[in-house]
């Protein structure tokens, strides 16, 4: 379906975001999970990287700095990605290993 998931998305009980949001700043984010939240049933799973605590190499660590650069976008924590959810009309139900689960407040 073409479109614009600033502008609209088809109603749905479970929406899946995968790899969508790291290409983005937090306030365009925050406008596309907006946009998810008006047409969503119970369910969000995001499929995008959660930067780990600590200073041990990780994927997601390399992918934020990637997708600053190429994208103006980043990778969150799980505390960003908490924020961000909640901020959008969301409680995140699971955040970790790549997979964000959360339901409409």
């Amino acid at each position: 379906m073409e479109g614009s998931f600033f502008e609209s998305v088809p109603r749905g009980d479970l929406h899946l975001l995968a790899t969508i949001l790291h290409d983005w700043d937090d306030d365009s984010a925050q406008r596309i999970l907006g946009t998810v939240r008006a047409a969503a049933g119970e369910r969000l799973v995001v499929l995008d990287g959660v930067i780990e605590p600590g200073n041990a190499p990780d994927g997601a660590k390399w992918l934020d700095l990637l997708m600053l650069v190429i994208a103006g976008g980043r990778e969150r924590t799980a505390e960003q990605w908490r924020i961000l959810l909640g901020d959008a009309g969301w409680r995140a139900t699971h955040v970790g290993e790549g997979v964000i689960e959360a339901q409409p407040t």
